[in-house]
């Protein structure tokens, strides 16, 4: 037996209708499920998307922050540096003996030796310095 063009044109109506009813029944369906996930996941992907806008706003206030205090912090070390230096020049200063006070062999001479050698010493500034000095 042999299928004429009407018969086959008739099974393939048949299997093309039972494919259509299962693609209407099975996979549509489904497709429509992964539709409403991946709208799902856009919302989700969205939400995050705004949370990471502001997690990043948020970061880079504190690396503004982080940056600022950086700067005072190197400056007040400078500034920390120079003070332990001062402090150190005057520890120097304090432990160095002074040349300020009169010498040993001035402070044995008599007084009136004393006040001569004085008078000596300020009339050689006065006449180095210009100065003229009121006489008595």
């Amino acid at each position: 037996m042999s299928l004429t063009k009407d018969n086959l044109a008739a099974i393939e109506t048949v299997v093309v209708n039972s494919i259509n009813q299962a693609v209407d029944h099975i996979v549509i369906p489904r497709f429509d499920e992964l539709d409403q996930q991946v709208d799902g996941l856009r919302v989700t992907l969205n939400d995050h998307g705004i949370v990471l806008d502001e997690h990043t706003r948020i970061l880079n206030e504190h690396s503004n922050r982080l940056r600022l205090l950086t700067d005072k912090v190197d400056d007040s070390s400078g500034k920390l540096q120079a003070i332990e230096a001062d402090i150190r020049e005057l520890y120097v200063l304090i432990k160095a003996p002074s040349n300020l006070g009169p010498s040993k062999s001035f402070t044995k001479l008599p007084t009136n030796k004393k006040i001569l050698a004085l008078h000596a010493e300020v009339t050689a500034l006065a006449k180095q310095f210009g100065v003229v000095l009121p006489k008595n």
